[in-house]
């Protein structure tokens, strides 16, 4: 399975969400802030997230700033 650039992207910016709340690190931010930071513009940012949850590879409780991985997220990570 390949995903493009944008969308490997958003899969990193959530996988290290999850990396930085198990290890107990305190500096945190969230997968929109993470995908500015990489260069994306803010509505880019958005609509990567938007893909991502549309193909299931995220779920999120209140807002998909702060989601998680799904087992399809996880495997197109690690396949891209």
């Amino acid at each position: 399975m390949s995903v493009g650039l944008k969308l490997r992207d958003g899969l990193i910016a959530y996988a290290a969400m999850g990396v930085d709340r198990d290890s107990g690190v305190t500096a945190y931010a969230f997968a929109d802030a993470r995908l500015v930071a990489m260069g994306y513009p803010e509505k880019v940012a958005w609509s990567i997230i938007d893909r991502l949850e549309r193909k299931g590879y995220i779920e999120y409780g209140v807002s998909s700033r702060s989601g998680w991985l799904t087992s399809s997220g996880i495997e197109a990570l690690r396949t891209s």
